[in-house]
């Protein structure tokens, strides 16, 4: 598990220079900003305090906080929270690394936030679980969760499964790692989580959240809600 938390970080340290070209006009991420934006608009008022939950560079929190909102941002890497704080200047103390080893509980106070966003983090995760009871203790009551997790839905996920077990065969990625599909393969490697989206649905449960209803199929990555009570 501490070895996953590891080769998690590091590849995230090792993509974070580059990490902010995908969010540029045409990059692979670059709808996820409009996307989260959107829901939001849906769900929190503007005003409302807003954590970006495995935040990266710090693209989508700086979209949100153009937007109306006041966002914090965390994750486990400290060379994204680097750039995260390099690229915001002015507030960049609201951006924190977390421990990688103890990442939980979270370092915010109860009932501290409207809404918790999250980018395509849970599918790297040890210990998901306990992450959203441990976000639902730093949302309001009334407050939402909204996060993206691969959708096993969707065609491309598809071709992805059968991508996974060569990308954890050893013999495998050693040759892989040493050419041009590298950065590819580390990502499948990592990618834990693929669960059905009404497993996610029921965890969220378990942990005092409630999910909206599942939607149909329309991109690799699905875009899940929950509210706290």
């Amino acid at each position: 598990m501490r070895s996953l938390t590891q080769s998690t970080r590091d590849a995230f340290d090792n993509w974070a220079d580059g990490w902010g070209r995908n969010y540029a006009a045409g990059g692979t991420m670059s709808g996820r900003v409009t996307r989260f934006t959107d829901a939001l608009r849906t769900s929190v008022l503007a005003g409302g305090k807003v954590l970006d939950f495995g935040c990266g560079s710090g693209e989508i929190s700086r979209a949100v906080e153009n937007a109306g909102w006041r966002v914090s941002g965390c994750d486990l890497s400290p060379r994204m929270i680097e750039v995260a704080k390099r690229e915001a200047g002015r507030g960049s103390e609201c951006y924190q690394t977390l421990d990688p080893m103890h990442p939980l509980p979270l370092p915010y106070k109860d009932a501290s936030f409207d809404a918790v966003i999250s980018s395509s983090v849970f599918e790297y995760l040890a210990e998901p679980w306990p992450t959203f009871s441990d976000i639902a203790r730093i949302l309001k009551p009334g407050g939402w969760l909204l996060f993206t997790v691969p959708d096993p839905r969707h065609p491309a996920r598809v071709v992805e499964a059968r991508k996974i077990t060569l990308a954890r065969f050893r013999p495998f990625w050693w040759l892989i790692s040493k050419t041009r599909w590298q950065s590819e393969y580390q990502y499948l490697r990592i990618s834990i989580n693929r669960f059905p989206l009404d497993h996610w649905c029921g965890r969220l449960r378990d942990a005092g959240l409630s999910p909206d209803p599942i939607g149909a199929c329309d991109d690799a990555l699905a875009l899940l809600r929950a509210k706290k009570a």
